[in-house]
């Protein structure tokens, strides 16, 4: 279940520097939400606060440094070339088309007669269960876009609102291929 969220409160965790600990609004229909990221280091903080997010709602909750994490913040990561150190930044939507708690499906790339992508999704669990690993599983095959524009995509599907009009992104500094987490 992977949904837009506004990132209102973020501190450093406090047993672990390399942690943040972020409070997410996603609006009044799912409420508000703690995020443990591992980004502290990798990431600005004053460049979360404030900013919409994508994040997974479903996974189970975990305690992570004594804090239980609630949902997980979804960011492209690379290796920059001429430094070689890993890089960050953070999937996007534009804020004038962000709208809390939106859910986010994957859309087929190829057309069809009626619109520019065909979608078959379906309810997504109230909550992924660890037994079936299914994120694991998903995981390695999410990524930035290999062929063209800065989307997110899963092996041949594209990251995008429910009617394909809103589209999840990247900045121009991500390489194509990036893997996404």
């Amino acid at each position: 279940d992977i949904r837009i969220g506004l990132i209102i409160s973020v501190k450093i965790h406090p047993s672990a520097d390399t942690l943040f600990v972020e409070e997410v609004d996603f609006g009044p229909n799912i409420g508000k939400k703690i995020v443990v990221s591992g980004l502290a280091g990798l990431y600005p903080m004053e460049k979360l606060l404030d900013c919409y997010g994508v994040f997974v709602i479903n996974l189970k909750p975990v305690k992570i440094r004594g804090i239980e994490s609630q949902a997980m913040l979804l960011y492209a990561s690379y290796t920059e070339k001429t430094s070689s150190l890993l890089k960050v930044q953070l999937l996007h939507i534009a804020r004038e088309q962000a709208v809390l708690g939106e859910r986010f499906v994957f859309h087929s790339l190829t057309e069809d007669s009626n619109s520019s992508v065909s979608s078959v999704f379906r309810e997504p669990d109230k909550m992924l269960s660890s037994k079936t690993k299914l994120w694991e599983h998903l995981c390695p095959d999410l990524s930035t876009c290999t062929t063209t524009g800065r989307y997110i995509q899963w092996r041949d599907w594209r990251l995008g609102s429910i009617d394909g009009n809103k589209w999840i992104t990247v900045s121009n500094d991500v390489p194509p291929g990036s893997t996404v987490r």
